[in-house]
């Protein structure tokens, strides 16, 4: 019977070996300098790792198998994400590869018998399952809970603050649609595709976009879609279905009259479909992004914003007018594709919906309008964009915010705000993982008990 692959993981993770005997299959000693890091995408199990093989150092991609065999089974030989491939490690050795790829077959090294390494494997694997509890829990839940929503909502306005500051080392010569820009770039590209959208973004910046302000709506639409599909590397070199062949050979064609036709094109492999639901495609948020910008380009996206929170209107009103700015739906090719060739079983209508507005609002639009009503000395406008960030609805409400929730405050508490989620996210983020318990206020209560 074979090993699971996720045990496999977890023996090469933890070094359950005999590191000292290692060698290869085909008898070359092997020492082990580190595993790697674990690669929760497409390509290999772990990446960077570093070994030496007959005393020569290797920096690269390790691949986990329960047997040899699996490499061919699952055609990693044809897969070009593979090629970085250092060491394979499997447990069972079943198959002699016809290519040099080296081979570690585990089996032959457990510091410990069979059964109770397994045993471990399984307690490693349920303690990542588990929800992970901040160090002063349960203790935390004896003290007062006004003095600890008032830190949460003080950690808040840090975060908002901390927020203005990184825009601020960022802006150059007043370039504020450049810094939504970008903010745009990297929410639309999610955690998988965030470095993508950000090599786009550095390929292509607003203001180079700007002449097509010149075109209507539609038209400037499939202009940009020309432009990033083609710097994407993501149009396809042929398609048997004519519809995709007609659309995509009208990109090409209108790339090649932009000033970007010479600008060399991302890697392919740079984009990650793998695990993620068709409605987060990168053919999808690259489509939703060439809609947002046909919206702003003309006048930009802070001229919008500051007329919207200059009027009289309730903040809710504000708080959808500025979050439609960034919301997207579906048309043409992408009202029935999820990518270039495969067609959805149901109508596509949105592209990048309220939630993902709602998130670029809050992490990227109101922080850039706050840092332009500090420049200009702005104390109205300053006061206006506190007062849509105090009211605005809870957001994206992260797995990581609610479980602060729980763990600080009990589950009587629910995230009703996005200022409460934002401080919730910095108290985990900059006191609870970086253990800065005697300076957080919680934790100065806990040691004065």
């Amino acid at each position: 019977m074979p090993i699971p692959e996720k045990y496999v993981r977890h023996i090469w993770k933890n070094l359950y070996l005999h590191s000292h005997t290692l060698a290869l299959t085909d008898g070359r000693p092997l020492q082990i300098l580190s595993t790697g890091k674990l690669n929760s995408n497409e390509g290999a199990d772990f990446l960077d790792a570093r070994i030496i093989i007959d005393g020569v150092e290797h920096c690269g991609a390790v691949e986990i198998h329960s047997r040899t065999s699996d490499w061919l089974k699952h055609h990693h030989h044809l897969n070009p994400r593979y090629a970085s491939v250092i060491l394979h490690v499997v447990f069972e050795h079943d198959l002699p590869l016809q290519d040099t790829l080296p081979i570690l077959e585990l089996r032959r090294f457990l510091n410990d018998d069979v059964h109770k390494v397994l045993a471990q494997c399984i307690k490693d694997d349920a303690m990542l399952s588990r929800p992970c509890t901040i160090a002063c829990f349960p203790t935390v839940q004896h003290i007062d809970d006004t003095l600890k929503l008032e830190w949460i909502y003080t950690l808040s306005e840090q975060r908002f603050q901390r927020k203005m500051n990184r825009f601020a080392s960022a802006l150059a010569q007043e370039q504020y649609d450049e810094l939504i820009y970008r903010g745009l770039m990297r929410a639309l590209g999610y955690r998988e595709n965030t470095s993508a959208f950000e090599a786009l973004a550095q390929l292509v910046s607003f203001a180079e976009l700007r002449f097509l302000s010149a075109y209507h709506f539609t038209e400037r639409r499939r202009m940009l879609e020309a432009i990033y599909f083609s710097l994407s590397s993501l149009l396809p070199n042929q398609s048997e279905d004519k519809e995709t062949a007609a659309y995509v050979a009208d990109l090409a064609k209108r790339f090649a009259n932009t000033p970007f036709y010479t600008r060399s094109a991302l890697d392919r492999l740079a984009w990650i479909f793998f695990r993620l639901r068709p409605q987060n495609f990168p053919t999808l948020r690259l489509a939703g992004l060439a809609e947002i910008l046909s919206k702003n380009l003309e006048h930009g996206f802070l001229h919008h914003a500051l007329e919207i929170v200059r009027t009289s209107l309730p903040n809710r009103r504000k708080i959808l007018q500025l979050e439609h700015l960034f919301r997207a739906d579906a048309a043409d090719y992408w009202q029935h594709h999820y990518r270039f060739g495969e067609r959805s079983q149901k109508p596509i209508r949105t592209l990048v919906g309220k939630t993902r507005a709602a998130e670029l609002v809050i992490n990227t639009l109101l922080p850039v309008l706050a840092l332009y009503a500090q420049h200009h000395h702005d104390a109205a406008l300053s006061a206006s964009i506190l007062s849509l960030y105090a009211d605005y609805p809870k957001g994206l409400t992260s797995k990581v915010s609610e479980r602060m929730l729980h763990d600080v405050l009990g589950e009587s508490y629910q995230i009703k705000s996005a200022a409460m989620e934002q401080g919730l996210l910095e108290l985990r983020e900059m006191y609870c993982d970086a253990l800065r318990c005697l300076e957080c206020r919680i934790g100065q209560a806990i040691f004065a008990l």
